[in-house]
């Protein structure tokens, strides 16, 4: 019998840092499992008049576990399409959350300002 794999770190709920918004899942879950564990975590954790703050902290830490989880169970170019569905999914909610946060909490204008004065660094030559 092989050891258990050690789980993530999970998704902090970032409204309560001490409770977890999705619970630590096994580090080598599959993509199927990976799924079925943000599924469960979004009916149970995750009510819809929940915040965007909390909408988006999901939806990136979906994004982020997809990424990574191993695909070998995969054998039919359906269970690819899903595949492909479910990233192009999640990738959506990421961007509307996004938009949606920027609306309502002001886009920092930081990362902007700091290409305008790489730009003119670039201009005058002062890199």
């Amino acid at each position: 019998m092989s050891a258990p794999s050690k789980p993530t770190t999970g998704v902090p709920d970032p409204e309560n840092p001490d409770q977890w918004l999705v619970s630590p899942w096994p580090a080598q879950a599959s993509f199927c499992d990976v799924v079925q564990h943000f599924q469960w975590a979004g009916v149970t954790r995750l009510p819809s008049n929940s915040s965007t703050v909390r909408h988006l902290a999901f939806q990136e830490g979906f994004q982020a576990a997809l990424a990574v989880a191993p695909t070998d169970e995969f054998e039919y170019q359906a269970q690819w399409n899903w595949h492909g569905w479910m990233l192009d999914s999640v990738d959506r909610c990421v961007a509307i959350y996004r938009e949606r946060r920027d609306a309502e909490h002001g886009r920092d204008p930081q990362p902007g300002e700091d290409e305008q004065v790489k730009a003119v660094k670039q201009r005058s030559g002062m890199q």
